[in-house]
């Protein structure tokens, strides 16, 4: 059976399934596979997919919580832990849950915290979840980042792109 290599868990089913459909997307052409849990529907297609083998779960605290305890998902071996949306977690009342979710994630991990705000009660959350944490802050959407160029190119087939690819990458004028 495959181990569980990331756990994403995220306040919303909405934003879940939304997470799982751009890793379906992105991971195409990966081996990698993926699986969404939440509550409000019935839990059985979710325990067969577990069962089935999945590297990436993508879950709500609570139904990932219920079915830690019911025995069907270990996070042991998880290697890496994302918190999307942190802040509205917290803010749903979802601090236990994601501690206690946190505690079962056994080995070495890298955890990773998406938040809009940084507020002091996520910035506790974070040092208590994380060891020597970095915080990287986004400027807002609307300011213009004036180092960034944006170019589209055209590839008709994957030879192409990765032609393509390797003239960029050659090309230190396109810098």
């Amino acid at each position: 059976r495959k181990k569980i290599r990331s756990l994403i868990v995220t306040p919303t089913r909405e934003l879940a399934i939304q997470i799982a459909e751009s890793f379906n997307a992105y991971g195409r052409h990966t081996p990698l596979n993926c699986t969404v849990i939440f509550g409000g529907v019935a839990q059985g297609p979710q325990v067969t997919a577990l069962r089935n083998g999945v590297d990436v779960v993508i879950a709500t605290p609570g139904r990932l919580l219920d079915l830690m305890n019911q025995g069907h998902i270990s996070i042991r071996e998880v290697e890496i832990f994302v918190l999307d949306e942190a802040d509205r977690m917290l803010d749903m009342g979802f601090a236990e849950d994601l501690e206690a979710i946190d505690q079962r994630c056994a080995g070495r991990k890298q955890t990773l915290m998406f938040s809009a705000t940084f507020a002091p009660k996520i910035m506790s959350l974070a040092n208590e979840l994380t060891t020597d944490a970095k915080r990287i802050e986004l400027a807002h959407a609307g300011e213009k980042h004036a180092n960034i160029e944006q170019k589209l190119h055209w590839a008709d087939s994957m030879s192409h792109k990765h032609k393509l690819l390797e003239h960029i990458l050659a090309d230190a004028s396109l810098d």
